[in-house]
């Protein structure tokens, strides 16, 4: 499993932009962060608790729902959960 942490002078700003654009569902502490790279779009779960960052899972999300792809490598997520920290931790 994967373990990020948000640095201390990053996390503000991180959990804002978080808050704002990721997608969560009723009753499910996770969230949904959608992340393009280059023509492929993905779906990352993840689990925050405090400063720590879980990815759990994602998806390659395609047109056709058969061609969608579940991602639960660690390399991979862990690649999307710092794509995930580059995009959300900066201001603007």
């Amino acid at each position: 499993m994967y373990l990020r942490v948000v640095p201390e002078n990053m996390y503000k700003t991180f959990l804002r932009n978080l808050e704002a654009n990721a997608h969560r569902e009723p009753f499910d502490i996770s969230y949904h962060c959608d992340i393009q790279v280059n023509d492929i779009r993905y779906r990352l779960r993840l689990y925050r608790e405090g400063r720590h960052l879980y990815p759990v899972q994602a998806i390659r999300l395609e047109r056709d729902v058969q061609k969608c792809e579940l991602i639960t490598s660690p390399i991979m997520l862990g690649s999307l959960t710092e794509m995930v920290m580059a995009q959300y931790g900066k201001d603007g």
